[in-house]
């Protein structure tokens, strides 16, 4: 089996946080997935696209929402991902850490956490394949990736594949799809998902770093839902800074992925 992940970012390079984040299936349960969602999209008062920014800020789609309607939206959306059993998975970075550690780098590769988010990311996800299956109840043949556009980052990426799945180890290489694909979350409904988790699970850190409380306009909706997430801590940082030192000018080293 197939499994696919649709993975967005929320306010990437800002403190105190960077997130990248999004949801995993087998790539079967994507289509029908995107049928319900886009009949969400189209029950009244209907929108072109969802992008939880304009959600949460009622601008944009939202423009003109009452906070009532708002949230009863988000419960439906909420309710479809429960539904169809999406696995969340996503990583955490702190931002100022990173900078701290990453800012003197002769790389412009690492001028944001992006790259090393995006690879460590999908490393997480391969290298924990055996939690993964066991939380979507689905052996994998392979796992493809598919990322939201991303303007002067999507290039520095794929320019790297070829290095990533040369150091990817043996025993998870056959599992490496193929190279991640890029596209628009305003017409790609699997990444609406995923901006949806991505804004949460960024919400739901920070609280950690600043103390103050979160509740999800969603309410209990979704509380069945699975999720895998990463979390860089200084140490995992702090070690891959000290690789970069010694990498190819192309990429990060290989066997050190985020824990």
């Amino acid at each position: 089996m197939i499994l696919r992940a649709f993975l967005d970012d929320s306010e990437m390079n800002q403190e105190p946080i960077s997130v990248l984040a999004g949801f995993l299936a087998p790539a079967g349960s994507w289509a029908p997935f995107a049928d319900e969602w886009q009949s969400g999209l189209e029950m009244r008062p209907k929108l072109r696209y969802f992008k939880m920014s304009e959600c949460m800020g009622f601008g944009g789609e939202f423009l003109g929402w009452s906070e009532e309607s708002r949230d009863l939206r988000l419960r439906y959306f909420v309710n479809i991902i429960e539904e169809y059993k999406l696995l969340g998975v996503g990583g955490v970075m702190p931002t100022a850490e990173y900078h701290r550690l990453f800012r003197k780098s002769p790389q412009k590769t690492f001028d944001v956490p992006y790259f090393l988010m995006f690879y460590g990311l999908m490393a997480g996800i391969l290298s924990d394949r055996d939690s993964i299956e066991n939380a979507i109840s689905a052996k994998a043949e392979r796992i493809d990736f598919v990322f939201d556009d991303q303007p002067g980052q999507m290039e520095k990426a794929l320019s790297a594949w070829r290095y990533f799945k040369e150091v990817t180890p043996d025993n998870i290489k056959p599992f490496l799809g193929d190279p991640p694909i890029f596209r628009s979350d305003l017409t790609t409904v699997p990444l609406q998902a995923a901006d949806l988790y991505a804004w949460h699970l960024r919400r739901q850190e920070t609280v950690k770093f600043t103390g103050e409380p979160y509740q999800s306009p969603w309410g209990n909706a979704g509380d069945a839902i699975n999720t895998a997430n990463w979390l860089w801590s200084s140490q995992n940082l702090e070690v891959m800074r000290s690789g970069l030192d010694e990498a190819s000018p192309v990429a990060v080293p290989g066997g050190i992925w985020p824990k």
